[in-house]
Formats: structure tokens, C-alpha cells, sequence
């Protein structure tokens, strides 16, 4: 009698499974599977050979779909009873899984990287989901996959994955500790792009239980995640996909090694990364550029910045013999370039407490080719040697702080229809920047060596020297402003001068103005559409000068008023050109000011 029992059981199991009777109500009453059973059969009570079987579960956050060509599998009878599905020691061979994150807000290229699944049916009664919806649970498996495509990334190759999950409709989710081992295989950015060739790499993984309303906001807490990876990047043009600002990259074939470990929303002390590549390549528009590249993260990392914050990830970067051509003219070459930093522990991304970065050997050529966006009004750039530089920040509380010193020779750039050659130093002291916030500098200063100015039309200015003090200095990124307050000290007046407009004086006046020993004290504003200088006291050996002089359009008016006594001079700058007035004073300084307020007005 139980004989004849069991073999009733087991032909109608086996016709429930042939006919596709069982997984039509599995799909129906779960409301989250769906399965095609294939030619699946069972030779003993709940455990199944599994043969084309395909399976999909699709919940509010994810899309999953596996295909199990050959294996085997327990499936619990009496679970089913109580409206679960369980099914423990999923084995076999050649099975492929692909998984599609319900991400509605990607951009259209990642979208297309995602696996090609498509949305199942509804098969309860009405069309709508059934107002039970079964857990599902999935454990103590052990796999052989011949694909594993995970969002935008796919892995075609030998791997084997062990572990399992747990997931209740509209309420919770859990991965128990699960490893996946990767062998020998490809890594595409979606269906063929190719990015990385791995040698081998095991991930570790898991998730504790969590709301799925919670979800999005405590995955980062509530997932503990080892790997370890040893592979060749092919290709970084994948990158693109991820950042518009990434677009053009190719290239970067290199060896890449990643030892990291997560848990409670940050990395562990054992995190080692390191990738080099001779060649990374760019390219966009008229653009093209070459670099060789290292980059690693870890221990083995060099000192970083700031002193070492506690529990910070030293990284670095290194950028050497980079070449960056624009319509077949070279714009800038770079020897060598350092990049330092600490990162902060938070994971995945780890936005740095400090950094430092150290440049040697930058020539600029034919910076007139850079975009009109890169430029300071009326300021135009053509070429520099920047002979060193080096830069430090920190982030505290979201605000970031440093300094920077720069030495240059040669730079040459253009103010109007002056052009200007100069070397020196530049240092930046009390940096201080937020985003969204306009930057603030407490002081800069500029130490030029030697100036030459030269303008067609005009004398040629040779080896002049001047030194520049900046305080309060502010650059407002929205509207491309930068106001300051400033010392000026120089040889003599007359480069200022010829730059400000003021020529066409009468015989003798050009020397009185010359001011050997001269000292400036102002203040000045540069926005796109206005430029605005105003001298509070200029003084030399021989003269003080005060005034103030506006620039708008491309018209220069200005007032000012020198000081030798007993003599005096005003002089006017209009659109009609330049005007002098003997022994002016201040009440002459006082109505040409206030008529150049009402023109900026």
C-alpha cells in the first residue's frame, strides 16, 4: 500500500512538473516567480532533476533571472502547504544568472547596459497581484555559472557561486554569507564593451536582513563584502557611461589588483588596490590626449597629506608624460604630476580628508585653443612653462582648506591688444571653499622677476618688476566674479599706465607720472561684463595717486588724480580719448568719480 502511495506521488508530481501545472500555480500564487519548469522530473518526494528550467523573481527593487540547463534541487512540500517556497541544495552546472536592479532613474546608455529582461505577466485572477504575495527562500547552494550579469556588468566564465537568500514581498530581504568565485573569464560593461579580463576573483558577501522600504538608504550599513581580484584591464572607455565628464577615455590596458573588505558602511584596514597602465588615451571633439598612470590605494600607498587623520585610506595617484593636443596642435605637455591623498573610510565612496598634489614640468601651448568657459574675461592666455607647483586641502565639516605655491617662467598672455611676458612665483595662503559657496583666498601673493609688455601701436616695455599682495580675495563660480583687495608694489607707473588707456599726455606729464618706487593700495572686481578697478592710495618717491577706473563693454572710463606738490594733475579717461587737467584737486576727483558711478549704473 505505501508503495502504490509513493508511486502515485511521485506520477503526479511528475505530471504537475511535465505538464507545467506546478509552475503555473507557483506563479500564480507566490505573485514574485515565475517558472518554466522545462523537462524537470522527480524521483523521490520534493527533490527535483532539474532540466531547462528557467526561473524569474521580480520584486519592487529587483529583477532576477536564472537559467538552469541541468541540476538538482530540494523543494519543500511542506512549506508549499504554508504558502512559502523553499528550496534548499541548488546544484548543477552551466547555469546563468542575471540580475536588473529596478533602477527607473538611470540615464538611457546605462539602461541599455542592463540585463534584457523583460516584465513578466500578471497571471492572478483579475490581472492584479494576489493579496498574499509567498516568501521566498533560496539556500545552501552550489553552483557551477557559465554567465553572472549583475547590473551593467557581465562575467562570461567559470564560476562558482554558493550561498542563498531570503526574500518576503514587499517587506524584507536577506542574503546568508554567500561566495562567488570568478576564474579565467571577461568583465563587459553591458552586452560586449569590454573592461577587465580576470585572472581570478572571489567575493564574499552579505546582507542582514532588511526592510524593502528601507532598503536604498541602510544597504550601505546592513551588507558585509570581502573581494579579492587579480585581472588586465582591456578598455576604459566603459567609464564614460558613468560620468559625462569620462567621455573620450580609452585605453589604460593594465595590470589591476583589488584586496577590500566592507562592513557597517565602511572599508577595512586591509584595503589594497593598485593599477598601472602605460597608455590611457583621450579623446573628444577636437581633443586627444596620452598618459601613463599609476594608481593604488592601501598601505603600500606613500605618506599622505595633513599629517595621517585617523583611520583615513592613504591613496595616490601618478600622472607621467601626459601630451594633450587640440586640432593637431600641441596644448599642453606634463612631465610628471602627484596626487596624495586620505581617504575617508566610507563605502562605496570615499570622498578624501586631505589631499596633496605636486607638479613638475608643465609647458603650455596655444592656450587660445582652450574653451571659452576655461577663460577670465578680457584675459587671454598663450603659453607658460609652470616649472613646479604643489597644492594642500583638507575637508572639515564639508568645508575644504590649503594653501598652493606655483613657479613659472615665460608665461605669455594678452590684455586687449597688450601682450604680456612674465616669470615668477604665485602663493595661495587661507584657501577656503565649499561647494555651492563662492571660493575665498585670505591672501595671495605674485612675485614677478621680470615683465615685458608690448603693444603695437605703442613702446615696448622691457624687465619690469612688480609684486602683488592680494587679501580677501573671492571668485563666485555662478556669475564668474572675482572681487579682492590688493598691494601692488612695482619699479615705476608707466606699464600700469599704458594698460589702463591713459596716453596721448601732454609733453612732459608722461615722466611726471612715471613714479619710481611705486606702491598700490586697492581694491579690484573682474566679472565677463565688468571690470572695475579702484586705487584708495597710490604713493612713490615723487607722487600719490588715488582713483578709479571701469571697464565695460569694451570701453575703459577712468578718473584720476596725482599728487606732487605743489603740483597737481587730473586725468580723465573717456571714450573720446585721454584728458589732463594742471593743479586739479579733490573736489575735481570727487565729480568725475561720482559721474563714473552713475555709468556703472
Amino acid at each position: 500500500m505505501l508503495a502504490l502511495l509513493f508511486l502515485l506521488q511521485t506520477a503526479l508530481v511528475n505530471a504537475l512538473l511535465l505538464s507545467g501545472g506546478l509552475a503555473r500555480f507557483l506563479t500564480s500564487a507566490t505573485g514574485v516567480l515565475r517558472i518554466d519548469t522545462g523537462r524537470s522530473f522527480s524521483l523521490w518526494p520534493g527533490t527535483v532533476q532539474l532540466r531547462a528550467v528557467h526561473l524569474e523573481l521580480l520584486d519592487s527593487n529587483v529583477h532576477l533571472a536564472l537559467e538552469l540547463p541541468r541540476g538538482r534541487a530540494h523543494i519543500s512540500l511542506r512549506e508549499l502547504f504554508r504558502k512559502r517556497f523553499v528550496a534548499r541544495h541548488v546544484t548543477g552546472e552551466h547555469f546563468v544568472l542575471r540580475l536588473r536592479p529596478r533602477f527607473e532613474q538611470l540615464p538611457e546608455r546605462r539602461r541599455a547596459a542592463l540585463p534584457p529582461l523583460s516584465e513578466p505577466q500578471a497571471k492572478a485572477e483579475g490581472g492584479g497581484k494576489p493579496s498574499y504575495q509567498w516568501p521566498v527562500r533560496i539556500e545552501d547552494t552550489d553552483a557551477q555559472y557559465d554567465e553572472l550579469w549583475v547590473s551593467e556588468l557581465r562575467y562570461r566564465g567559470a564560476a562558482r557561486v554558493r550561498g542563498g537568500f531570503e526574500l518576503v514581498p514587499q517587506q524584507s530581504v536577506s542574503i546568508d554569507p554567500s561566495d562567488v568565485e570568478l576564474r579565467a573569464g571577461s568583465l563587459t560593461y553591458g552586452p560586449e564593451q569590454r573592461a577587465l579580463e580576470l585572472g581570478s576573483a572571489r567575493v564574499r558577501a552579505q546582507l542582514q536582513q532588511t526592510e524593502a522600504e528601507q532598503l536604498p538608504e541602510q544597504w550601505r550599513e546592513r551588507i558585509t563584502a570581502h573581494v579579492d581580484l587579480a585581472g588586465e584591464v582591456v578598455d576604459l572607455a566603459f567609464l564614460e557611461n558613468l560620468s559625462p565628464e569620462l567621455n573620450g577615455l580609452s585605453g589604460g590596458r593594465g595590470e589591476l589588483r583589488l584586496h577590500a573588505g566592507a562592513e557597517r558602511g565602511r572599508w577595512q584596514d586591509d584595503f589594497e588596490l593598485s593599477y598601472t597602465s602605460r597608455d590611457v588615451a583621450y579623446a573628444r571633439g577636437p581633443w586627444r590626449g596620452s598618459s601613463a598612470l599609476a594608481l593604488r590605494a592601501g598601505p603600500d600607498a606613500r605618506s599622505s597629506p595633513a599629517g595621517g587623520a585617523e583611520n583615513a585610506l592613504p591613496a595616490s595617484l601618478r600622472i607621467e608624460g601626459l601630451q594633450l593636443d587640440a586640432r593637431g596642435q600641441r596644448v599642453a605637455r606634463l612631465a610628471r604630476l602627484q596626487l596624495e591623498a586620505e581617504l575617508r573610510r566610507s563605502f562605496p565612496i570615499a570622498p578624501p580628508h586631505a589631499l596633496a598634489l605636486e607638479l613638475r614640468g608643465l609647458s603650455l601651448d596655444r592656450l587660445e585653443l582652450l574653451p571659452e568657459r576655461l577663460r577670465i574675461a578680457q584675459f587671454h592666455p598663450r603659453s607658460a612653462e609652470l616649472l613646479s607647483a604643489r597644492a594642500e586641502l583638507a575637508w572639515r565639516e564639508g568645508m575644504a582648506s590649503g594653501k598652493a605655491e606655483a613657479r613659472f617662467e615665460d608665461a605669455r598672455f594678452a590684455i586687449g591688444g597688450w601682450s604680456l611676458r612674465e616669470s615668477g612665483k604665485v602663493t595661495l595662503q587661507g584657501v577656503r571653499w565649499k561647494p555651492e559657496a563662492p571660493l575665498h583666498i585670505s591672501a595671495a601673493t605674485a612675485d614677478l622677476d621680470s615683465v615685458d609688455i608690448r603693444h603695437p601701436d605703442r613702446d615696448e616695455i622691457r624687465s619690469w618688476r612688480v609684486s602683488a599682495a592680494l587679501e580677501d580675495l573671492r571668485f563666485s563660480p555662478l556669475t564668474r566674479r572675482w572681487t579682492a583687495d590688493f598691494l601692488v608694489s612695482g619699479d615705476d607707473a608707466r606699464p600700469v599706465l599704458a594698460l589702463l588707456g591713459v596716453h596721448g599726455l601732454p609733453p612732459g606729464a608722461a615722466d611726471f607720472l612715471a613714479m619710481p618706487g611705486l606702491k598700490v593700495r586697492g581694491s579690484v572686481e573682474l566679472a565677463p561684463q565688468r571690470q572695475e578697478l579702484r586705487i584708495a592710495r597710490a604713493e612713490s618717491k615723487t607722487i600719490d595717486v588715488k582713483g578709479r577706473l571701469l571697464h565695460v563693454g569694451q570701453q575703459n572710463r577712468a578718473a584720476f588724480l596725482f599728487k606732487a606738490a605743489p603740483l597737481s594733475l587730473g586725468v580723465v579717461v573717456q571714450a573720446d580719448g585721454t584728458h589732463a587737467k594742471l593743479f586739479a584737486g579733490e573736489g575735481w576727483l570727487d565729480q568725475h568719480l561720482a559721474q563714473l558711478t552713475e555709468q556703472s549704473e
